[in-house]
């Protein structure tokens, strides 16, 4: 500790500051660089031990470091929710919705901490024309922690529900799920059908469609299934995040403070990348310092997805102010470096320093985000196990294709492993992390990774494609700007594994004249600074996880054969998650006197 400064790693400056100035009478300062992921436990319950923690150093002038074991962490903090739907549905011969009633319940644990029906209701519409739907959502109080939020809070149940109800729908009059699933689709500026023509095609959907027919009547014990999940995800924007942009009169060098925090998600690469390619510099050129209370004195939580592009946008009007301020300064490109129009700005007094805060209040607007995703399970009947770390699986997710709209991305590769570590997660949501409770006293039982199991390097699916969809930009979002360089590149686009990839090739400011010599002064601007095609960025964090109940699915349609293959009616059953190895072995109805060779 100096003089009442706090350094510490927590997902919210915003709210621990808020906490510890209540306790204390006197200023305290934050920093946080990183942290080590988050998505979930560290938006508000983390604020529990950093508090401690900056008591404890208070009270003893010293510096403080609090680790808490798994099981404790565990035992003390609440879970995602738990949601329990009551639903009626009527439908046409051809599985158009006539009128939906649905009730939620959101366990809410011993108090409400943050919360999710509103969430659940607005997401669960998806694409669907929601016109004859009445949903009413109920918190309910139990005798476990408090419930906090996690990756795609509310949004996961509610998708994860309609979609439940499209499958309930098909098998009730015999269609085909895609089918039922269009005939119930939203007609207003809905892409949708455009896309799961698209992912069929690219994932040759009917052909393997076929084949595990034929797989599943030559094979008594294993069993395949797939199915097909679509996705729209409301965003709105909310909150302020501040950027704060300093030119370096010395060499030019860019360094950005700003009020997201870098949790893995990449906030720090983007608002690097928008930084240079506002102000047509390498990236190279630009440090991102760690958040701070002197910064982002009032900051929002880092959560929802939202952080990336509200940062992102503030930083982009600070580079946007300096540029305006530098104007009366710039010279032909072809006589004046970067450092050069720097220097000679600040040779004239320039403030080369900026600050922004982004609001709801600015130009950007909500949106929504499309996906969707096949996937494709192999499952052991006689275990009901399917991929764990052994070396043979008893059950595999054998294929995932998703098409996720990512608007004009500004790191495709950052992009990709978002969509691909969010349906990872979901595949544990959905799949193997069970909760299991003490009924007398409540203790959670599944605390450690011998009996609590999240997803592993072999739960990844083993053929893993993922497209950024083509041709989406987004004319009201952050970086609407038309330029189509990025931090001083050119951008085009490769097709390699099924998946839409970005490759840079190095243009900068200085290499500009050189290429196009004719260029008059006004041109350059409009090279660096201006723009020819959209370029936006759309959350990439959370939608994803959102089609990862396809994995239940895909498995549900996969136990409707071995049920037929037991003597049972293939008929509509419900399967909740996670669907664990018991709950697929129980559910796919084997009996003992069928264990014969």
């Amino acid at each position: 500790m100096d003089e009442n400064e706090v350094v510490l790693t927590d997902l919210s400056i915003g709210t621990f500051y808020f906490i510890t100035a209540s306790d204390f009478s006197f200023g305290i300062n934050i920093n946080v660089r990183r942290l080590g992921g988050a998505y979930g436990a560290k938006i508000s319950r983390s604020c529990q031990i950093a508090t401690a923690c900056a008591v404890a150093a208070h009270t003893l002038n010293k510096p403080v470091r609090i680790v808490m074991k798994l099981e404790t962490n565990m035992e003390s903090i609440g879970k995602r929710n738990d949601v329990a739907t009551d639903y009626e549905v009527g439908m046409d011969d051809d599985g158009k919705i006539q009128y939906l009633k649905a009730d939620f319940y959101e366990n809410n644990g011993s108090s409400m901490n943050e919360p999710l029906i509103e969430s659940s209701i607005d997401h669960l519409h998806s694409c669907y024309d929601s016109s004859t739907w009445s949903v009413m959502g109920k918190g309910v109080r139990t005798d476990l922690p408090s419930m906090t939020y996690c990756r795609a809070p509310g949004s996961t149940e509610g998708i994860g529900f309609i979609e439940n109800v499209m499958e309930h729908i098909a098998k009730a009059v015999n269609k085909d799920p895609i089918e039922v699933r269009l005939k119930n689709m939203s007609q207003e500026n809905n892409p949708m059908a455009e896309m799961i023509n698209d992912i069929k095609k690219s994932s040759n959907y009917d052909e393997r469609k076929k084949y595990i027919e034929n797989f599943n009547k030559l094979n008594r014990w294993k069993k395949r299934g797939m199915t097909l999940v679509p996705m729209t995800y409301p965003f709105p924007f909310w909150g302020n995040f501040s950027a704060i942009v300093s030119i370096y009169a010395k060499d030019g060098s860019v360094s950005v403070a700003h009020g997201g925090i870098e949790c893995g998600q990449g906030i720090n690469t983007k608002v690097a990348q928008v930084s240079a390619h506002i102000l047509g510099i390498p990236l190279e050129m630009v440090s991102i310092k760690p958040s701070n209370t002197l910064t982002a004195p009032n900051g929002m939580v880092t959560g929802g997805s939202i952080a990336s592009e509200a940062c992102c946008y503030a930083a982009m009007m600070c580079c946007r102010e300096l540029l305006k301020r530098m104007e009366p300064y710039k010279k032909d490109p072809k006589e004046q470096t970067w450092a050069q129009l720097v220097q000679a700005s600040s040779g004239n007094l320039v403030e080369l320093c900026a600050t922004y805060m982004f609001t709801p209040k600015d130009e950007v607007k909500p949106y929504n985000i499309w996906g969707v995703t096949v996937t494709e399970v192999e499952v052991d009947i006689l275990t009901g196990q399917y991929q764990d770390c052994n070396i043979t699986y008893d059950m595999q997710v054998l294929r995932v294709d998703i098409i996720e709209d990512a608007g004009k991305s500004l790191s495709p590769e950052v992009d990709i492993g978002q969509v691909e570590g969010a349906f990872v997660m979901g595949l544990g949501y959905w799949l193997q992390e069970q909760l299991v409770y003490n009924e007398d006293t409540g203790e959670l039982l599944t605390n450690r990774t011998w009996n609590y199991k999240p997803p592993g390097a072999k739960d990844i699916p083993i053929d893993f494609r993922i497209e950024l969809r083509r041709n989406a930009p987004y004319p009201t979002g952050v970086l609407r700007s038309k330029d189509v360089m990025l931090n001083g590149t050119k951008r085009y686009k490769e097709k390699d594994s099924g998946a839409a990839l970005t490759v840079i090739s190095s243009l900068t400011y200085e290499k500009i004249w050189a290429s196009k010599p004719n260029l008059m002064s006004s041109d350059i601007q409009l090279c660096t600074w201006g723009t020819k095609q959209p370029l936006c960025i759309l959350a990439t964090g959370e939608p994803p996880l959102c089609m990862s109940c396809s994995a239940l699915f895909a498995l549900k349609n996969a136990l409707y054969s071995a049920r037929q293959d037991a003597g049972a009616e293939d008929k509509w059953f419900q399967m909740n998650g996670p669907a664990t190895v018991e709950s697929v072995f129980l559910n796919s109805l084997t009996k003992s006197e069928q264990f014969v060779f």
